[in-house]
C-alpha cells in the first residue's frame, strides 16, 4: 500500500519508537504495521496482468487453488488476537484473491474492528451489492480500493478479460452508491479510492480515469505501473518507448485535472523513476521485515508480497506455530538482516524496492537519518 505509513493519525509515537529501535538493532520489538491476510485463494476475474490468474500465465500455481487454501474463522480470530497484542495497526484483505468471495469477509472485518485494528480492502468491485455496501459503511471500514484499471467501459474488458462493458457500469454504480450512503450516514468511511495499473492496453485512459473519479465523487485515486515477475507477461504488456512518452503527457494532464477536481492523486512510480536516475533507489534499504507481513489462506507466512511464494521465501505456517513465534524466528530475522543487501534479496526471489515499497522505505530511511522528522510528544 503506498502512501505515508507513519503519520500521527495512523501510528502512535510508542509504536514508531519500537519499530525504529528494532531496525537499528536488527530485531523486532513490535509487530508488523501492516498485515495482509488472505481468506481464500479464489478470484472471479482473469485480469490480464495478474500473476496468479491471468490467461497469459503459463504456469498455474495449483497450491493456491486447492481446497485447503481457506482460512476459517477460528484460525483467523486467533491470528487477529495475536496481531492486536503485537501492536499491528492495519489488516489488508485482498492480495492474491477477490476478498468478497469470502463469505465471512464482513464478520472478519467486524472482528478486527472490535480489536481496534484498521481494515483495508482491495477489490475488483464486481461482487459489491447494496447489502454489503451498507455493511462496510456501517462497520466504518477504513479504506476501500476498487481496482478498476480503466476510465471507460470500452477499455475495461481489455484488462478484465472475462468481463464486459456492463460490468464496468455496474461497478461504477456501486461505488456511487457507497458514496451516497456515506453522505446519508454523515461519515467519511470507508475512504474510497479507485486504482489503475498502467500497461499498453489502457495507458490512453489515464486522464479519463481521473475524470471518472470526479464524476462518481471519489476523492482518492492511484495510478501505478505494471510490475510483473513474469518475463513473458512484461514483454507483452510493457509500454513501448513511444507509449512511454505519451504516458508522461497523460500523467501531466491527469495531475492538472486532479487539482482542478480536488482529487488526491497518487502516481506511485513517479518518485521511483526519479530515484533510479539519481541511483537513490539502490541506496535505500528495505524495511518491510519490520513493517509488513503476508499470511496466505493456507496459513503460510511471507515477509513480502513481491515474491514468488516459493518454499525458500516462506517463513512458516500459523497452523503449525503461533504467528508471534514466526515473527521473531531465526528465518524472519535472517530476512531482516539482509535489509541493506537488495541484490541478495532479489536472488532469493524477492522484488525489493518496487514502486509500492519504495516510498515507504524512503520515508523510514529519512526519519532514521533525520531524527528531527519524528513527531515530538509532550509530557503533562
Amino acid at each position: 500500500m503506498s502512501g505515508p505509513l507513519f503519520n500521527t493519525k495512523d501510528a502512535d509515537f510508542f509504536y514508531k519508537s519500537k519499530v525504529f529501535s528494532g531496525i537499528l538493532s536488527k530485531r523486532a520489538f513490535v509487530g508488523p504495521y501492516f498485515a495482509v491476510i488472505s481468506g481464500n485463494h479464489s478470484c472471479n476475474y482473469r485480469c490480464i496482468f495478474c500473476e496468479w490468474f491471468s490467461p497469459m500465465a503459463k504456469e498455474v500455481k495449483n497450491e493456491i487453488l486447492s481446497s485447503h487454501c481457506y482460512m476459517n474463522m477460528d484460525v483467523y480470530k486467533g491470528l487477529v488476537r495475536e496481531l492486536s497484542a503485537l501492536g499491528t495497526k492495519i489488516i489488508l484483505f485482498g492480495n492474491t484473491e477477490e476478498p468478497f468471495m469470502d463469505n465471512n469477509l464482513i464478520e472478519k472485518i467486524k472482528y478486527a474492528k472490535q480489536r481496534n485494528l484498521g481494515c483495508f480492502i482491495i477489490t475488483n468491485g464486481s461482487l459489491i451489492d447494496e447489502e454489503n455496501a451498507e455493511k462496510i459503511v456501517d462497520l466504518k471500514l477504513d479504506y476501500l480500493n476498487v481496482s478498476i484499471n480503466a476510465g471507460t467501459p470500452e477499455t475495461y474488458p481489455r484488462i478484465h478479460t472475462t468481463e464486459t462493458q456492463k460490468t464496468f457500469e455496474r461497478i461504477v454504480s456501486m461505488v456511487t452508491l457507497i458514496e451516497k450512503i456515506k453522505e446519508k450516514r454523515r461519515t467519511n468511511f470507508p475512504r474510497t479510492r479507485l486504482s489503475m495499473v498502467v500497461c499498453n492496453r489502457n495507458y490512453h485512459d489515464i486522464v479519463k480515469f481521473v475524470v471518472l473519479c470526479q464524476e462518481i465523487g471519489v476523492k482518492n485515486a492511484l495510478i501505478k505501473r505494471l510490475i510483473s515477475t513474469s518475463k513473458e507477461m512484461a514483454e507483452e504488456l510493457e509500454l513501448t518507448p513511444i507509449q512511454e512518452e505519451q504516458t508522461k503527457k497523460y500523467l501531466i494532464a491527469a495531475l492538472k485535472s486532479s487539482k482542478k477536481y480536488g482529487i488526491n492523486l497518487d502516481i506511485e512510480w513517479a518518485e521511483w523513476i526519479s530515484s533510479k536516475k539519481t541511483l537513490v533507489k539502490n541506496s535505500i534499504p528495505c524495511y518491510h521485515g519490520w513493517l509488513f507481513t503476508v499470511i496466505d489462506a493456507n496459513g503460510s507466512v511471507h515477509p513480502c508480497c513481491f515474491q514468488d511464494r516459493s518454499p525458500t521465501c516462506t517463513i512458516g505456517n500459523i497452523k503449525e506455530n503461533e504467528f508471534s513465534t514466526l515473527w521473531c524466528s531465526k528465518k524472519y530475522q535472517d530476512f531482516r538482516r539482509k535489509f541493506k543487501n537488495i541484490d541478495e534479496r532479489r536472488k532469493m526471489g524477492y522484488l525489493c524496492n518496487q514502486p509500492s515499497c519504495f516510498s515507504n522505505n524512503k520515508q523510514v530511511y529519512e526519519i532514521l537519518h533525520k531524527p528531527y522528522l519524528l513527531p515530538i510528544t509532550h509530557g503533562t
